[in-house]
């Protein structure tokens, strides 16, 4: 009897509608697992690692199934839980699982098909007419026995290649092959270790020592045995090859020497690429009587809930209450993850968390290297990390977790959470709610501004509600003085950034040895470049902005696309050089102190000064140490930073975030203003913050002077109701996109034509945002309201299949459809 074929489902890291099912030789039937990865064929010669999602013996119908070509995991390096999270990722936010699995897989991981190029096996070179680029390849590949595109374009030294690569081909004198490339390797460090002959026989190695006649490998003996620890540990101890040689006291030539006469021995061992932390120094945790009991009141709401909201004001403690969470999560051998919206709070919070946890903490981000990432991966996979404490940005959401218990999300509210670009185009903090309930983990919110959506399902009973009124300790609230601008002012703007009242304050908290905060929500030095004859703006070729001057690079840049551009000598309409700087951002404010305070050290928090792995730490680190007396910085600045020494903190521009078109404007100012006013005052003395803004009155500005997040949260819920956006409806945002305007414009009416039908007064579009050029790409954009009331995956299925009618018309097949669910 015939045994029954096997097929598989394997996920693609393509943006293909579902998984692909191959079959499954018998060489493989017995090791073929779900979540393995395997080498699957896809069109007629690339190869693509998948991961398999489901085993079956379901034959596919109507076209031929192809075989897997190789399994490459001894174990499952994805669990079920989180295919099933990478398939509730794909259907809620509406894009491919393959999609997912780029986001989620470290791409140390993902295996890529790259071509490399062989001589033909007939190809004779003796009688053969070449040309000299086609002489260097094939004396290239004699050599070399294979070469890829980029190595042949290095050799003959030109870029475009690909005529020449089809000629040898037609020729038969190449041809392609594909090999597939692991990226990860694990890290091999080289130790240097005592010969086995003298690891029991002081007396032999000192005789062979005192016979040495090189002082050097005396030394560098002597100096092993010492670092090592070797005879008064009574244990093998080995001592790493980089250390001993690295500041130039030996060199590689006495190592080798030493090495060869069998004194000493190298050996190559697989090392951990992540910072080993220790558990000395941890401290106990101690609460307040008032932390204590609201982590009673945590704890009665996870008694019958799954998801709580903490709601406490800047500096009431909420970083002490998640430790005591997370301590009782370890005790029951569960794990914990901690989410930070930013990067830039990790280093602080690394700090906090490791004199609590020592080594049982785990980081993982973005900044981390692809090997770094994976070899996070493999530890929490393999339970080979000491600890289960995961403290990390959105990304770790995609760990391979089997016992997840509690899940963190600090700065709740905080639209980093939010990927936008590219799909899946998740929030961080609904996806961790989804998370939590797969793996019956309890989930924490925590903010000092709530998201209206999450407070509002606090107040509906869907979550928990704990809140802390207080700040901790002796410390209290900042004095929020908002500071009008004079009409005279108005006029200068780009010359006088500062009030009086706010430089006063500056040069009065300075000679108190305090230090400053200045929040702009602004980069560079300045944001238009306007001529003042004929009124042109120097603006992006690619996007529909304004360039901003970075005067440090002397280039205009475009904060969208990231092109660059030399500054103009002369006006690009009207020959003028009479070209004028408009507007200001962070490095203008940070010359200007220098200019207004030259006693002062003024450090700088921004994208352009924290490119790179450390440059965040680096910079709170110096800000923390006193080595700034102000920092001056964008939104990085704003959340949940701790400095001690912080007095005054000023908004320079608080009219720049209130009058935005969104409806989340009036939400996320206030938000913003008082994340930045939380970092003054932070200890016993009262913090003071002064808004520089022409609408001191503003209803806005009022309640974060009031510290009134209700207040806030009632009258933007009102008109949330009225106009019916989130909580009340959810919204899903449809962008079309191409490089013709007039293409997208015709592209808009069709799919409008196609919408409407189907739903009806909820459809709002097309119009164009506010940039409606973007990489050289138009964009036109429709909203779609749906009723929180309505099932809303019948409204996704009928979006998929109004957005299949549009797509399958030959005229839009260019047109990109972008869907953003839950635009932020």
């Amino acid at each position: 009897m015939a045994t029954a074929k096997l097929f598989v489902d394997v996920i693609i890291p393509l943006a293909v509608p579902n998984a692909l099912t191959y079959e499954v030789p018998s060489a493989f039937k017995d090791v073929i697992e779900i979540g393995k990865r395997v080498v699957v064929p896809l069109a007629t010669t690339k190869l693509y690692s998948g991961i398999v999602a489901a085993i079956h013996q379901n034959k596919p119908q109507g076209y031929e199934v192809r075989e897997v070509e190789d399994v490459l995991d001894a174990q499952p390096l994805v669990r079920q839980v989180q295919i099933d999270f990478w398939n509730w990722m794909s259907s809620y936010y509406m894009c491919t699982i393959g999609e997912v699995m780029n986001a989620a897989l470290p791409s140390g991981f993902r295996l890529t098909s790259e071509t490399r190029l062989v001589l033909h096996p007939d190809f004779s070179a003796e009688n053969a007419q070449l040309s000299s680029d086609a002489f260097i390849v094939v004396s290239g590949l004699e050599n070399r026995h294979f070469l890829t595109l980029q190595e042949i374009s290095s050799l003959v030294g030109k870029k475009n290649i690909h005529k020449l690569i089809t000629k040898l081909i037609e020729d038969q004198i190449i041809i392609a092959e594909e090999e597939l490339k692991e990226r990860y390797k694990p890290k091999i460090e080289i130790f240097v270790q005592l010969a086995p002959a003298y690891f029991n026989d002081e007396t032999a190695l000192g005789e062979v020592v005192n016979s040495l006649k090189s002082q050097k490998q005396i030394e560098l003996i002597l100096w092993y045995l010492r670092e090592s620890n070797l005879f008064s540990a009574r244990e093998k101890k080995k001592v790493k090859r980089a250390e001993m040689l690295r500041n130039d006291q030996f060199t590689a030539a006495v190592l080798n020497s030493v090495v060869k006469k069998g004194i000493l021995e190298l050996v190559e061992e697989q090392t951990n690429r992540l910072t080993e932390k220790t558990d000395e120094g941890k401290i106990v945790l101690q609460l307040s009587d008032l932390q204590q009991k609201k982590l009673q009141e945590l704890n009665a709401v996870f008694e019958k809930q799954e998801v709580c909201v903490l709601h406490g004001v800047t500096g009431s403690g909420k970083t002490q209450m998640y430790i005591a969470l997370i301590k009782q999560a370890l005790e029951q051998g569960k794990q914990v993850l901690y989410l930070l919206p930013e990067i830039a709070l990790t280093t602080q919070i690394i700090g906090r968390l490791s004199v609590y946890f020592g080594s049982e903490l785990n980081v993982y981000h973005s900044r981390f290297t692809a090997n770094e990432k994976a070899e996070t991966w493999l530890n929490i996979l393999n339970h080979s990390t000491k600890g289960q404490l995961i403290l990390g940005a959105r990304s770790a959401l995609f760990l391979p977790y089997s016992n997840l218990g509690l899940i963190i999300v600090d700065e709740e509210h905080d639209s980093s959470f939010k990927q936008y670009d590219p799909a899946p185009r998740y929030h961080a903090r609904d996806a961790a709610v989804w998370l939590g309930y797969k793996n019956k983990a309890k989930v924490v919110l925590g903010s000092a501004t709530p998201s209206l959506e999450s407070y509002f399902n606090a107040e509906q009973k869907r979550y928990g509600l704990v809140t802390l009124e207080d700040r901790y300790g002796a410390s209290i609230l900042p004095e929020i003085v908002p500071v009008k601008f004079a009409p005279a002012t108005k006029e200068a703007f780009a010359k006088q950034l500062f009030t009086d009242e706010l430089i006063a304050a500056i040069s009065d908290t300075l000679k108190k040895k305090k230090q400053v905060i200045l929040f702009q929500n602004r980069r560079g030095f300045s944001p238009y470049l306007i001529c003042e004859d004929c009124g042109w703006t120097a603006e992006c070729t690619q996007c529909d902005v304004s360039l901003t001057y970075h005067k440090h690079k002397h280039k205009m840049k475009c904060h969208y696309c990231s092109s660059e551009y030399n500054f103009p000598p002369a006006c690009k309409e009207c020959g003028s050089v009479k070209l004028s700087l408009k507007g200001f951002g962070t490095e203008k404010i940070e010359e200007e102190l220098e200019i207004i305070l030259p006693e002062a050290k003024i450090g700088r928090l921004d994208l352009d000064t924290a490119k790179g792995k450390n440059a965040h730490q680096r910079i709170i680190e110096q800000f923390e140490a006193g080595a700034f007396d102000v920092l001056v910085g964008t939104q990085m600045v704003t959340k949940g930073l701790d400095f001690d020494h912080v007095h005054l903190v000023g908004i320079l521009n608080a009219d720049s975030l209130l009058h935005f078109p969104d409806f989340r404007a009036g939400e996320r100012s206030f938000q913003l203003m008082t994340q930045v006013a939380g970092r003054a005052g932070r200890q016993k003395e009262q913090g003071l913050v002064y808004i520089q803004t022409y609408k001191p009155k503003h209803d806005i500005i009022a309640m974060v002077i009031a510290n009134d997040y209700l207040g806030m949260y009632n009258r933007n819920l009102q008109e949330r109701l009225e106009f019916f956006y989130p909580p009340y409806a959810r919204i899903i945002k449809i962008s079309l996109r191409h490089k013709e305007k007039e293409t997208v414009d015709v592209a808009g009416v069709i799919m409008h034509q196609i919408l409407k039908p189907v739903f009806g007064k909820w459809l709002i579009g097309p119009e164009y945002p506010l940039v409606a050029r973007l990489r050289g790409s138009y964009h036109k954009e429709f909203i779609l309201k749906i009723d929180r009331n309505v099932n809303p995956n019948n409204a996704k299925q009928d979006l998929r299949n109004c957005i299949a009618t549009f797509t399958s018309n030959p005229d839009f097949r260019k047109i990109r459809v972008v869907v953003d669910v839950d635009p932020q």
